[in-house]
């Protein structure tokens, strides 16, 4: 969903190192997705290694009760590392009151256009809080 929404290609392979899709300009993405109860609940996207660079993370959430697109976050490779944590063997970022807060995640506003065809999305913009 992710990747026809920003119109990305998907890698070849699904266990391609350090991207899941690419944009038209050769930027790589990251994407990740989390069913949550609501955008206030605390979550976290893990990462086998953050070494594997990346451009920007794509985090998808969706509602755990109707499976809705609730929203779309795109954070800079940069951002993550920074705000991320070492976890053992691992690498999270969490998605937290205090991270939502931060200026350099971008959020994306998408708008259904048939409220029963859930898998057709139209972008609207692309929001900076």
């Amino acid at each position: 969903m992710a990747a026809e929404l920003f119109g990305l290609h998907l890698a070849s392979s699904a266990v391609q190192k350090g991207y899941d899709a690419k944009d038209e300009q050769g930027y790589t993405y990251q994407i990740k997705s989390r069913f949550v109860d609501n955008l206030n609940e605390n979550t976290s996207f893990d990462f086998k290694s953050i070494d594997e660079q990346f451009d920007y993370l794509i985090c998808v959430f969706l509602s755990r009760e109707s499976f809705d697109l609730l929203e779309i976050i795109r954070v800079p490779y940069e951002v993550v590392r920074e705000l991320g944590r070492k976890n053992g063997s691992d690498f999270r970022f969490r998605w937290n009151k205090k991270n939502a807060d931060d200026s350099r995640i971008e959020r994306v506003d998408f708008l259904p256009i048939k409220p029963i065809e859930r898998k057709q999305f139209v972008m609207t913009k692309l929001i900076k809080t």
